[in-house]
Protein backbone atom coordinates (compact mmCIF):
# COMPACT_ATOMS: atom_id res chain seq x y z
CA UNK A 1 0.00 0.00 0.00
CA UNK A 2 3.01 2.33 0.07
CA UNK A 3 3.47 1.80 -3.67
CA UNK A 4 -0.06 1.60 -5.00
CA UNK A 5 -3.56 2.82 -4.27
CA UNK A 6 -4.75 -0.80 -4.25
CA UNK A 7 -7.34 -2.60 -6.40
CA UNK A 8 -5.47 -1.53 -9.53
CA UNK A 9 -1.99 -1.63 -11.00
CA UNK A 10 0.28 1.18 -12.13
CA UNK A 11 -0.98 1.04 -15.69
CA UNK A 12 -4.54 1.25 -16.92
CA UNK A 13 -6.14 -1.91 -18.27
CA UNK A 14 -6.69 -0.28 -21.62
CA UNK A 15 -2.92 0.19 -21.99
CA UNK A 16 -2.62 -3.59 -22.35
CA UNK A 17 -3.82 -3.07 -25.94
CA UNK A 18 -1.01 -0.59 -26.57
CA UNK A 19 1.58 -2.86 -24.94
CA UNK A 20 0.66 -5.67 -27.32
CA UNK A 21 0.92 -3.41 -30.38
CA UNK A 22 4.07 -1.78 -29.02
CA UNK A 23 5.87 -5.08 -28.49
CA UNK A 24 4.74 -6.20 -31.93
CA UNK A 25 6.22 -3.05 -33.45
CA UNK A 26 9.42 -3.52 -31.43
CA UNK A 27 9.89 -7.11 -32.63
CA UNK A 28 8.91 -6.36 -36.21
CA UNK A 29 11.37 -3.46 -36.52
CA UNK A 30 14.10 -4.68 -34.18
CA UNK A 31 16.67 -4.09 -36.90
CA UNK A 32 16.46 -0.36 -36.19
CA UNK A 33 19.21 0.79 -33.86
CA UNK A 34 16.94 2.98 -31.71
CA UNK A 35 14.58 0.06 -31.08
CA UNK A 36 17.53 -2.18 -30.20
CA UNK A 37 18.52 0.36 -27.56
CA UNK A 38 14.93 0.42 -26.29
CA UNK A 39 14.92 -3.39 -26.08
CA UNK A 40 18.22 -3.37 -24.19
CA UNK A 41 16.91 -0.69 -21.81
CA UNK A 42 13.82 -2.80 -21.15
CA UNK A 43 15.93 -5.91 -20.53
CA UNK A 44 18.38 -4.40 -18.05
CA UNK A 45 16.06 -2.00 -16.19
CA UNK A 46 14.78 -4.60 -13.66
CA UNK A 47 18.29 -5.77 -12.72
CA UNK A 48 19.01 -3.22 -9.92
CA UNK A 49 15.68 -3.96 -8.20
CA UNK A 50 16.16 -7.71 -8.56
CA UNK A 51 19.38 -7.49 -6.53
CA UNK A 52 17.45 -6.27 -3.47
CA UNK A 53 15.24 -8.18 -1.07
CA UNK A 54 11.78 -8.62 -2.61
CA UNK A 55 12.82 -6.14 -5.30
CA UNK A 56 10.92 -7.91 -8.06
CA UNK A 57 7.64 -6.82 -6.44
CA UNK A 58 8.79 -3.40 -5.19
CA UNK A 59 7.24 -0.68 -7.32
CA UNK A 60 9.55 2.11 -6.14
CA UNK A 61 12.69 0.07 -6.84
CA UNK A 62 11.30 -0.90 -10.24
CA UNK A 63 10.79 2.73 -11.21
CA UNK A 64 13.49 2.50 -13.90
CA UNK A 65 11.34 -0.13 -15.58
CA UNK A 66 8.53 2.37 -16.15
CA UNK A 67 10.38 4.46 -18.75
CA UNK A 68 10.84 1.77 -21.45
CA UNK A 69 7.37 0.38 -20.76
CA UNK A 70 5.81 3.82 -21.26
CA UNK A 71 7.77 4.30 -24.47
CA UNK A 72 6.51 0.95 -25.74
CA UNK A 73 2.94 1.92 -24.80
CA UNK A 74 3.38 5.19 -26.70
CA UNK A 75 4.66 3.30 -29.75
CA UNK A 76 1.70 0.94 -29.49
CA UNK A 77 -0.88 3.72 -29.48
CA UNK A 78 0.90 5.50 -32.30
CA UNK A 79 0.93 2.31 -34.37
CA UNK A 80 -2.73 1.67 -33.57
CA UNK A 81 -3.80 5.19 -34.54
CA UNK A 82 -1.77 5.06 -37.77
CA UNK A 83 -3.49 1.78 -38.63
CA UNK A 84 -6.97 3.18 -38.04
CA UNK A 85 -6.20 6.32 -40.03
CA UNK A 86 -6.19 4.15 -43.13
CA UNK A 87 -9.76 3.07 -42.49
CA UNK A 88 -12.80 5.19 -43.26
CA UNK A 89 -13.84 6.99 -40.07
CA UNK A 90 -11.47 4.74 -38.13
CA UNK A 91 -9.70 7.50 -36.30
CA UNK A 92 -13.01 9.15 -35.43
CA UNK A 93 -14.18 5.89 -33.87
CA UNK A 94 -11.14 4.88 -31.84
CA UNK A 95 -10.22 8.23 -30.33
CA UNK A 96 -13.53 8.76 -28.44
CA UNK A 97 -13.53 5.13 -27.27
CA UNK A 98 -9.98 5.32 -25.92
CA UNK A 99 -10.58 8.75 -24.38
CA UNK A 100 -13.74 7.54 -22.65
CA UNK A 101 -11.96 4.45 -21.32
CA UNK A 102 -9.09 6.56 -19.98
CA UNK A 103 -11.57 8.95 -18.35
CA UNK A 104 -13.45 6.11 -16.63
CA UNK A 105 -10.24 4.49 -15.37
CA UNK A 106 -8.79 7.83 -14.26
CA UNK A 107 -12.01 8.60 -12.37
CA UNK A 108 -11.79 5.21 -10.68
CA UNK A 109 -8.19 6.00 -9.72
CA UNK A 110 -9.12 9.35 -8.22
CA UNK A 111 -11.91 7.70 -6.24
CA UNK A 112 -9.47 5.10 -4.90
CA UNK A 113 -6.85 7.73 -4.08
CA UNK A 114 -9.02 10.28 -2.29
CA UNK A 115 -11.69 8.06 -0.71
CA UNK A 116 -10.37 4.56 -0.02
CA UNK A 117 -6.60 4.93 -0.02
CA UNK A 118 -6.31 7.19 3.06
CA UNK A 119 -8.21 4.54 5.03
CA UNK A 120 -6.65 1.41 3.55
CA UNK A 121 -3.04 2.62 3.68
CA UNK A 122 -3.02 4.29 7.10
CA UNK A 123 -1.26 1.36 8.80
CA UNK A 124 1.56 1.50 6.24
CA UNK A 125 2.46 5.14 6.87
CA UNK A 126 2.76 5.27 10.65
CA UNK A 127 -0.72 6.64 11.18
CA UNK A 128 -1.45 7.32 14.84
CA UNK A 129 2.01 8.39 15.96
CA UNK A 130 1.17 12.04 15.45
CA UNK A 131 -1.99 11.78 17.53
CA UNK A 132 -0.14 9.77 20.19
CA UNK A 133 2.69 12.32 20.32
CA UNK A 134 0.28 15.21 20.73
CA UNK A 135 -1.38 13.44 23.64
CA UNK A 136 1.98 12.55 25.23
CA UNK A 137 3.08 16.17 25.09
CA UNK A 138 -0.19 17.15 26.73
CA UNK A 139 0.15 14.83 29.75
CA UNK A 140 3.88 14.05 30.04
CA UNK A 141 4.30 16.44 32.96
CA UNK A 142 2.37 13.94 35.09
CA UNK A 143 4.88 11.13 34.49
CA UNK A 144 8.55 10.52 35.20
CA UNK A 145 9.06 8.36 32.10
CA UNK A 146 7.51 7.80 28.70
CA UNK A 147 7.95 4.22 27.45
CA UNK A 148 7.22 3.40 23.83
CA UNK A 149 6.94 -0.22 22.71
CA UNK A 150 8.97 -0.96 19.59
CA UNK A 151 6.92 -3.74 17.99
CA UNK A 152 5.79 -1.52 15.10
CA UNK A 153 7.67 1.25 13.28
CA UNK A 154 10.56 2.82 15.25
CA UNK A 155 8.60 5.06 17.64
CA UNK A 156 11.32 7.57 18.45
CA UNK A 157 11.62 8.74 14.84
CA UNK A 158 7.93 9.65 14.78
CA UNK A 159 7.93 11.07 18.29
CA UNK A 160 10.87 13.41 17.76
CA UNK A 161 9.48 14.56 14.41
CA UNK A 162 5.98 15.34 15.61
CA UNK A 163 7.18 16.79 18.93
CA UNK A 164 9.60 19.06 17.01
CA UNK A 165 12.46 18.03 19.28
CA UNK A 166 15.64 20.02 18.68
CA UNK A 167 17.94 17.81 16.54
CA UNK A 168 20.91 19.00 18.60
CA UNK A 169 19.49 17.23 21.67
CA UNK A 170 19.19 13.99 19.72
CA UNK A 171 22.74 14.32 18.42
CA UNK A 172 23.97 14.85 21.96
CA UNK A 173 22.08 11.86 23.30
CA UNK A 174 22.76 9.31 20.57
CA UNK A 175 20.54 6.56 19.19
CA UNK A 176 20.23 4.24 22.19
CA UNK A 177 17.00 4.89 24.09
CA UNK A 178 16.83 1.59 25.96
CA UNK A 179 15.74 1.60 29.58
CA UNK A 180 19.29 0.91 30.82
CA UNK A 181 20.76 4.05 29.25
CA UNK A 182 20.85 7.03 31.63
CA UNK A 183 22.86 10.11 30.69
CA UNK A 184 21.40 12.78 33.00
CA UNK A 185 19.97 14.37 29.88
CA UNK A 186 16.47 15.76 29.18
CA UNK A 187 15.86 12.89 26.74
CA UNK A 188 16.39 10.30 29.51
CA UNK A 189 12.67 10.58 30.08
CA UNK A 190 11.87 8.86 26.77
CA UNK A 191 12.58 5.16 26.40
CA UNK A 192 12.01 2.43 23.83
CA UNK A 193 11.03 -0.87 25.46
CA UNK A 194 10.21 -4.39 24.37
CA UNK A 195 6.92 -5.91 25.39
CA UNK A 196 7.84 -9.08 27.31
CA UNK A 197 6.59 -12.33 25.73
CA UNK A 198 3.98 -14.19 27.69
CA UNK A 199 3.00 -11.10 29.65
CA UNK A 200 -0.62 -12.21 29.50
CA UNK A 201 -3.62 -9.97 29.25
CA UNK A 202 -6.19 -8.26 31.38
CA UNK A 203 -5.27 -7.51 34.99
CA UNK A 204 -2.02 -9.53 34.73
CA UNK A 205 -0.57 -6.76 32.57
CA UNK A 206 -0.83 -4.26 35.42
CA UNK A 207 1.82 -6.06 37.46
CA UNK A 208 4.37 -5.26 34.73
CA UNK A 209 3.61 -1.54 34.67
CA UNK A 210 4.49 1.45 36.82
CA UNK A 211 2.16 4.25 37.78
CA UNK A 212 4.89 6.88 37.21
CA UNK A 213 5.35 5.76 33.58
CA UNK A 214 3.17 6.36 30.54
CA UNK A 215 3.24 3.50 28.02
CA UNK A 216 2.57 3.73 24.31
CA UNK A 217 1.51 0.27 23.13
CA UNK A 218 -0.21 -0.98 20.00
CA UNK A 219 -3.09 -3.41 19.82
CA UNK A 220 -0.51 -6.10 19.06
CA UNK A 221 0.51 -5.94 22.71
CA UNK A 222 -2.99 -5.46 24.11
CA UNK A 223 -5.32 -7.30 21.76
CA UNK A 224 -8.34 -6.71 23.98
CA UNK A 225 -10.53 -3.72 23.25
CA UNK A 226 -10.01 -1.24 26.09
CA UNK A 227 -12.92 0.82 24.78
CA UNK A 228 -15.21 -1.60 26.56
CA UNK A 229 -15.98 -1.11 30.24
CA UNK A 230 -14.88 -2.16 32.74
CA UNK A 231 -11.16 -1.92 32.10
CA UNK A 232 -8.89 -4.75 33.26
CA UNK A 233 -8.03 -4.28 36.92
CA UNK A 234 -4.99 -2.13 37.51
CA UNK A 235 -4.81 -0.59 34.03
CA UNK A 236 -5.54 3.09 33.55
CA UNK A 237 -6.36 4.12 30.00
CA UNK A 238 -4.99 7.62 29.38
CA UNK A 239 -5.87 7.84 25.69
CA UNK A 240 -6.82 5.71 22.71
CA UNK A 241 -5.83 6.35 19.09
CA UNK A 242 -7.74 4.72 16.24
CA UNK A 243 -7.10 4.28 12.54
CA UNK A 244 -9.47 5.95 10.06
CA UNK A 245 -11.44 2.69 9.92
CA UNK A 246 -11.98 2.97 13.70
CA UNK A 247 -9.75 -0.01 14.55
CA UNK A 248 -7.42 0.60 17.48
CA UNK A 249 -3.94 1.83 16.56
CA UNK A 250 -2.41 2.65 19.95
CA UNK A 251 -3.19 2.77 23.62
CA UNK A 252 -1.61 5.16 26.08
CA UNK A 253 -1.82 3.36 29.41
CA UNK A 254 -0.31 3.38 32.87
CA UNK A 255 -0.80 1.46 36.08
CA UNK A 256 -3.59 2.59 38.32
CA UNK A 257 -1.99 4.15 41.40
CA UNK A 258 -4.60 2.65 43.73
CA UNK A 259 -3.96 -0.81 42.32
CA UNK A 260 -0.21 -0.31 42.80
CA UNK A 261 -0.63 0.76 46.42
CA UNK A 262 -2.66 -2.36 47.19
CA UNK A 263 0.46 -4.56 46.95
CA UNK A 264 3.26 -4.48 49.46
CA UNK A 265 5.62 -6.68 47.44
CA UNK A 266 8.30 -4.25 46.14
CA UNK A 267 8.46 -6.12 42.81
CA UNK A 268 4.82 -5.25 42.19
CA UNK A 269 4.86 -1.80 43.76
CA UNK A 270 7.52 -0.63 41.32
CA UNK A 271 6.71 -2.80 38.36
CA UNK A 272 8.84 -5.45 36.68
CA UNK A 273 9.98 -6.57 33.22
CA UNK A 274 9.15 -3.45 31.21
CA UNK A 275 10.77 -0.50 33.04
Amino acid sequence: MRHSVGKMGHLYYIDLIAIIFGFGLLVKNFGKKELQWLGLWLAISPIPASLTLDGAAHAARLFNFSAPILLIIGLGWWHLFETFKKLNYGRLMILPIVALAWLVLFTFYLHRYFVHYPVDSARHFGYGFRQATEKILEVEKDYQRIAMVSSKDPPMIYFFYWSKTNPRLIQEYGLNFSKDVVKNHPLDKYKVVDWPPGIGSGSKVAFHLRSDTLYLVSQNELPQDLRKEPLPEGIKLVSLITYPDREVAFYLITRDAQHEAAFSDPRFSKGIDIL
